[in-house]
């Protein structure tokens, strides 16, 4: 049979499995940085829809050669931007 106090240990784990600290810190962070995380998404969508239809014909430029680079340069270039209107 098991006993109350290792039902209670085994209750805490499992409350900390389910809430941990680390959950608050992170949704903290997110509300904190929601406008740069609004532009790095804004950004990449508009990095990979410059890429798909105006893109580079020759293959030669660096940025819009690749899907990935133009959707990572605009992630990067729009994280910048929309940091620049949060508050400290």
């Amino acid at each position: 049979m098991i006993s109350v106090n290792a039902l209670n240990k085994l209750h805490n784990r499992l409350d900390y499995l389910i809430y941990p600290d680390n959950l608050n810190q992170a949704m903290n962070y997110l509300i904190k940085h929601k406008l740069t995380i609004i532009g790095i998404v804004l950004g990449s969508i508009s990095g990979f829809a410059y890429s798909y239809f105006i893109g580079c014909e020759s293959g030669s430029c660096a940025i819009t050669s690749s899907p990935f680079n133009s959707s990572l340069y605009g992630a990067v270039m729009g994280g910048l931007l929309f940091s620049m209107f949060e508050k400290s």
